[in-house]
């Protein structure tokens, strides 16, 4: 039997992008916005990170049964999601014989991707944990972004991501309650780990610390 692997590789640059990247998800259109980002991150935990005879690195097929399977959504959203995706650059989409094939925008640049906790999502406590996400609330909308972000900016030595308040709003235009209910959904998914524990003998006002779970990091928080 095949172990999961430990982790996925996601492309960061596009999470990055203030003016062009998660901020693409707010607004309206909620459910058509959520289903991209649930197929987005199906496509990240199924793409090969090296090349096979038959596809580059990068490249997932995955058949509608199984985005249905692993998300939980209707095969409408899935289409919608999936146009959303291609019609913003984040994703191509390639049909070879009866295989559809989707490839990830920009997956093996350097300096822009990180690692996405493979196992731990798909075996964790929460298995499957998009299945979980509704598509219907806002609030699991914001989750996702905000768990994007957070594994963009996370720094692989600590596995903190270090953001305060104001600098998610600059990302994602977020108010602080939303930010409050959607850091709430992660933590009770089993996706993250908050502390509020700091060391005030050289900064003060200092932000909340966020770790991933899924990555060990050396004080054995985030495993």
């Amino acid at each position: 039997m095949n172990r999961t692997a430990e982790w996925a590789s996601l492309p960061t640059d596009w999470i990055k992008n203030k003016s062009n990247g998660l901020s693409l998800f707010g607004g309206n259109d909620i459910g058509h916005k959520c289903a991209a980002l649930k197929i987005y991150i199906a496509i990240v935990l199924k793409a090969k990170f090296s090349k096979t005879e038959e596809t580059t690195h990068g490249v997932a097929q995955v058949t509608y049964d199984e985005f249905e399977n692993f998300t939980g959504l209707s095969r409408a959203l899935i289409s919608s999601g999936i146009k959303f995706l291609a019609d913003h650059h984040l994703i191509t989409k390639t049909l070879i014989g009866r295989k559809q094939l989707y490839k990830l925008v920009n997956f093996h640049q350097p300096k822009y991707w990180t690692k996405m906790p493979k196992r731990h999502i798909l075996t964790g406590k929460k298995q499957c944990y998009l299945h979980n996400i509704s598509p219907r609330r806002r609030s699991d909308l914001n989750a996702l972004r905000i768990y994007l972000l957070f594994l963009a900016l996370r720094d692989v030595r600590t596995n903190e991501a270090k953001i305060s308040y104001t600098k998610l709003t600059e990302y994602i235009g977020l108010q602080r309650n939303q930010i409050r209910n959607a850091l709430s959904i992660l933590v009770e998914s089993d996706l993250l780990y908050i502390t509020n524990q700091h060391d005030y003998s050289t900064t003060l006002n200092q932000s909340n610390k966020y770790f991933i779970r899924g990555f060990y990091d050396f004080r054995n928080q985030a495993t």
